[in-house]
């Protein structure tokens, strides 16, 4: 299954907003944990968060961090990844984007694109809230540093 790259890259940058510093694995368990409300599961792996890790780096929204361990990564956020994330969580999603996910009972998923652009549906949160608050990470423009 693919994954969104541009939710998973607002994702960390929203998770090291919140912790100062942290090394590639926790970032994932952090983004994995069912009571958080990222919505990722298992099938996010380690090197997709290091992925994004190195495409914001090159963006310049997070650098790598000192660490005491010796083969780990470690993952800091930047002044200009933390104006990025102001910037993308002042915006909201319309609640109609919302809806319980079709594939898992209990669970919620946005409907992502507009009218004339490719459309799908990105699910897997445990709450509505969770599910807006991806959407509106998802909706939000992210500056890729000139690209």
């Amino acid at each position: 299954m693919a994954i969104d790259v541009r939710r998973l890259d607002r994702d960390v940058i929203d998770v090291l907003t919140k912790d100062s510093r942290l090394v590639t694995y926790v970032l994932r368990n952090t983004l994995a944990a069912p009571w958080r409300d990222y919505g990722w599961g298992r099938e996010l792996t380690t090197s997709q968060v290091l992925s994004a890790c190195r495409r914001l780096e090159a963006r310049g929204h997070v650098a790598e961090a000192s660490t005491s361990y010796a083969t780990y990564k470690a993952w800091q956020i930047t002044e200009a990844g933390r104006a990025e994330h102001h910037r993308t969580t002042e915006q909201g999603a319309a609640d109609d984007l919302v809806l319980e996910d079709p594939e898992k009972a209990g669970w919620w998923a946005y409907r992502t694109g507009t009218a004339g652009s490719r459309s799908g549906i990105v699910g897997g949160f445990p709450t509505a809230t969770a599910a807006r608050r991806a959407a509106a990470r998802a909706a939000a423009p992210i500056s890729n540093g000139g690209d």
